[in-house]
């Protein structure tokens, strides 16, 4: 037992929440500590979360990467600079290739991992799916048919091992 009567990594406060509370308070612990970016409250009578801004972030966040873990890093880096019109930015560590910038501060990590590999899912908002289509279509990728929804329009293409990319378009003027 710690001095502040809390027992290891589960605080006093937590040992009256049920599962559910529990494990949210404990992903609110985990977020703090890992990205500064959130702090969490959980209403005890309910299976509410609170999710509120922290007045100082712990952690400044200067970029943020998409990964698609891959079988194969040569198809894929073929695939992957189609898709982004450009050949990778580095090559940081053997099985890992980057595209660094690709829209604003965020970029795409391709890493090599057989047993993991073609269960992702990432999306890249676009401002004119015809025009993404036509440019994609260029470069030798096709899209699925565009499904409308009641935030714009998708289509979506797969990698070479499986990883699914959704194009989405907003609404006009919300993106």
């Amino acid at each position: 037992m710690r001095p502040d009567g809390g027992h290891g990594g589960v605080d006093q406060a937590s040992s009256h929440l049920n599962h559910r509370e529990f494990a949210v308070a404990a992903a609110a612990r985990r977020t703090n500590l890992m990205s500064g970016t959130a702090a969490i409250r959980v209403r005890a009578e309910s299976d509410e979360a609170v999710v509120r801004p922290r007045e100082e972030l712990i952690v400044k966040i200067e970029e943020m990467y998409a990964v698609a873990v891959v079988s194969e890093l040569g198809r894929s880096e073929t695939f992957y600079t189609a898709l982004l019109g450009r050949g990778p930015d580095d090559r940081p560590m053997a099985g890992l290739i980057q595209w660094r910038s690709v829209a604003g501060r965020a970029g795409l990590q391709v890493v090599l991992d057989r047993e993991r590999s073609g269960q992702g899912n990432m999306t890249i908002v676009v401002s004119d799916m015809a025009s993404a289509r036509s440019e994609m279509a260029g470069r030798g990728l096709r899209l699925g048919d565009d499904i409308q929804g009641d935030y714009g329009v998708i289509a979506q293409i797969e990698d070479p091992d499986g990883n699914r990319l959704t194009l989405a378009e907003p609404p006009s003027g919300l993106h």
